[in-house]
């Protein structure tokens, strides 16, 4: 039976697997976001085919997408002080730089064309900092320093990764106005000013609110604010989802918004964000690898490509920085991670066919492996390590 036409009941099937089955899912250690893109996999065209996506559904989806990448960037960290010395330079230059020019070099040196190449570089340089950052809270109190220093670590190589897939975009549909060097430099200076600017105008609002009505206030505003960066991100021709991004991004350094942050996650989390992790699940095609020569080598060398070098490169940069051998693997599984920008950067690559169905789902793949796998291991090499310390 095909539900492809008939939305309501395709809308209730997806939000029982993305409010109801997760939870079941924990017992297995499976992530929420794990759990939706198999469980769409498997109920989609290319499987059981009993759900086919359509245009409306398409549409949920791309407001999930833009949820989850403004999530993501409220998640950021203030990450100068960590960033910019000569520990963080060495860190990133192994557990980034090098990730991403293996990224880029095998599907190249597999006939790819540059920007779909290029592409694959980006996603090489990210890691997922939500997965990463709620992993390290499991680590307890005597890991301070290796969470101050992994948070704005993966969160700085996200927005990386963000960042150089918006140049890959702009390359294929350059702006109507201005030349590529010329936007990045506009878009760079509109990020660092809205950082250092937001949060002051913010504050003065919010004292000017303490007295009455102010929890009304402070959303209206914060709303007003989210809308107007839109919109100036709109302006420099900057795609959706990495706009959300980086709205997130500039809005995270204002102080008192937790429970703004709160009620966007439950619209988010309550029904958009499941609806496209369902859909990118819908879209998983495995059916190169009977179709496509050589596929299943591509396919293998950008998963084990991915993993293996943010591992190894990581814990070498780590480890070259002074931090114990244990801290060092533990950062290296845990950069290995990708889940937000992968997927709705991805998405929207799949979409404008920067990427073929095979690079898409060789990189939808990633995410779900190390979702599953890198958290639960990092805890257990923690306590590991914590056990021989003792």
């Amino acid at each position: 039976m095909q539900y492809s036409t008939e939305m309501l009941p395709v809308l209730g099937l997806i939000l029982f697997f993305g409010l109801l089955v997760p939870s079941f899912f924990k017992w297995f250690h499976l992530p929420f976001a794990t759990s939706l893109i198999w469980t769409g996999f498997i109920v989609g065209p290319n499987s059981l085919n009993y759900i086919s996506p359509n245009d409306t559904l398409r549409m949920f989806g791309f407001v999930g997408a833009n949820f989850l990448m403004l999530l993501a960037g409220f998640e950021t960290p203030e990450y100068r002080t960590r960033i910019f010395n000569k520990k963080g330079t060495t860190i990133l230059f192994f557990s980034g730089f090098l990730p991403a020019l293996i990224g880029f070099l095998i599907p190249y040196s597999l006939d790819f064309s540059l920007s779909a190449s290029l592409f694959v570089s980006a996603m090489f340089l990210t890691s997922s900092n939500l997965i990463s950052f709620s992993t390290v809270e499991h680590f307890g109190g005597e890991e301070g320093d290796l969470e101050s220093t992994v948070r704005p670590l993966v969160a700085f190589l996200d927005l990386s990764g963000a960042m150089l897939a918006f140049l890959i975009f702009k390359y294929i549909e350059p702006h109507h106005r201005f030349s590529l060097p010329i936007l990045l430099g506009l878009l760079i200076s509109l990020i660092v000013v809205l950082r250092l600017f937001l949060t002051e105008v913010v504050t003065y609002f919010f004292h000017k609110f303490s007295e009455k009505r102010e929890h009304e206030s402070r959303l209206r505003l914060i709303i007003s604010l989210l809308l107007m960066v839109t919109f100036l991100f709109s302006m420099l021709d900057v795609p959706s989802i990495i706009s959300s991004f980086l709205v997130g991004y500039c809005l995270s350094s204002i102080n008192d918004i937790d429970d703004i942050k709160d009620k966007l996650k439950t619209i988010g989390y309550g029904f958009f964000v499941p609806i496209f992790l369902f859909l990118v699940g819908l879209d998983l095609d495995f059916s190169f690898i009977s179709e496509i020569k050589n596929a299943n080598f591509v396919f293998l060398g950008i998963v084990i490509g991915a993993i293996l070098s943010k591992v190894v490169f990581g814990l070498i940069g780590f480890r070259l920085t002074g931090f114990p051998l244990k801290d060092s693997f533990v950062f290296g599984l845990l950069s290995s991670t990708r889940l937000t920008v992968t997927i709705s950067v991805g998405y929207i690559a799949y979409q404008m066919q920067v990427i073929d169905s095979l690079l898409y789902t060789s990189l939808i793949s990633i995410t779900a492996i190390t979702t599953l796998f890198m958290p639960p291991l990092s805890v257990f090499v923690n306590r590991i390590g914590q056990g021989v310390r003792r």
